[in-house]
């Protein structure tokens, strides 16, 4: 029997596809990129009272879109541009555009057009309105002048109680009994007053309220002033030509009142121990209406520290008579007090030549208040 040789065929079956390069690169090309174009916006400044006027809109492109660019600018999103202008550069700033003059929130829009590609980027502009007088004012009003001048808060600690004293007369009339107590004490150079912040012939109150508590302030004894200072300057109140009295609505241990010697800003202290009122008119001032001009002359740089009876002990202050009111020796102040008791200190002809003298201090000015006074008590408070 013959042997037949037995051949063995594998057969391999593949599930899928095969590509067939026929002389071609198998490399897909890749889809083109599209242009990008994103815009950042601002405005300077974003807030500001009524009338705002000059505010600058600026914006700048970015992205991979490249050519010139169309700016368009609108103060008040209306649809109405107020510029409209093609650059090369990728940022353009259009200053001092837009003038908002009444009060309210309001959009200004500004948009990028770039190869055939718009972006747009809008921001808020708010205008503060102008509180009428006797009714409570945040920020400044406008000044009557700008000359040098002082300017009345009325200050509250973060959790402090809210009289109102600064929207009921209170405060205006307390010092506008320190105003005619002050014309009747330099009669002799015929009637001065401090310069006072007006706004249309009416003074001009502030309302602050403090970022810290009542225990924060109170902890900080004598130097509250200066805290209330730095906070007034980041509410945007605080001017060059401008001191500043402060009525603080809430208690400072063992001081009546604190300034800053030749700085911005003197406080009284309100919630003071025993409770003291103010004055009823102003030809009754009181313990608070002299407290106040002590310590407007405090950052008024008084006592020059080369006074005759300048008290070292207690710096800025005399010691030659408990009625004085700049007095700061031992004892109670006596009230009502005289301006320069000796006339040889701060306030007279007789002071050192060379040392600050009120009687021709030329920011005193002259005195639209009678100077007529109705006091017939004395009284003896202690004083720091």
């Amino acid at each position: 029997m013959t042997a037949r040789a037995t051949r063995k065929i594998a057969v391999w079956i593949f599930a899928g596809s095969v590509t067939l390069a026929c002389g071609k690169d198998s490399t897909e090309p890749t889809p083109p990129v599209n242009p990008t174009l994103s815009v950042s916006f601002t405005a300077s400044p974003t807030e500001g009272d009524v009338p705002l006027r000059n505010v600058s809109l600026n914006i700048s492109v970015r992205g991979t879109a490249t050519g010139p660019v169309r700016y368009q600018f609108d103060c008040t999103n209306d649809g109405v541009l107020e510029r409209e202008e093609t650059a090369s550069r990728d940022s353009y700033l259009a200053q001092d555009l837009c003038n908002y003059p009444t009060s309210g929130n309001f959009t200004a829009r500004a948009c990028a057009e770039r190869q055939q590609m718009t972006t747009c980027e809008v921001v808020q502009i708010t205008v503060y309105g102008i509180a009428p007088i006797g009714n409570r004012s945040k920020r400044n009003r406008p000044d009557s002048t700008s000359a040098f001048q002082v300017q009345i808060v009325y200050a509250l600690a973060s959790d402090g109680i809210d009289r109102g004293l600064d929207t009921t007369g209170v405060i205006e009339t307390s010092f506008k009994a320190m105003q005619n107590w002050f014309t009747a004490a330099t009669a002799q150079i015929g009637g001065k007053q401090f310069p006072e912040d007006t706004y249309q012939g009416k003074l001009d109150i502030l309302f602050l309220r403090s970022q810290k508590t009542s225990y924060e302030l109170a902890r900080l004894g004598g130097y509250i002033a200066d805290t209330l200072a730095v906070e007034l300057a980041r509410n945007g109140f605080r001017t060059s030509n401008k001191k500043y009295l402060v009525y603080y609505d809430g208690t400072n241990p063992g001081f009546a009142g604190s300034a800053m010697f030749n700085g911005l800003l003197g406080a009284l202290y309100l919630n003071g121990q025993p409770p003291i009122s103010f004055a009823q008119s102003i030809s009754k001032p009181g313990y608070y209406e002299f407290i106040g001009a002590h310590e407007i002359l405090h950052t008024w740089g008084y006592i020059d520290p080369r006074a005759l009876n300048h008290n070292f002990a207690n710096p800025n202050h005399v010691t030659d008579c408990r009625n004085d009111l700049m007095y700061g020796g031992p004892g109670s102040w006596v009230l009502p007090p005289l301006l320069d008791c000796g006339g040889n200190d701060y306030y007279g002809d007789a002071v050192r030549v060379g040392t600050q003298n009120l009687k021709y201090d030329s920011r005193l000015v002259p005195s639209k208040y009678p100077g007529q006074l109705s006091i017939n008590l004395t009284i003896a408070i202690s004083k720091n």
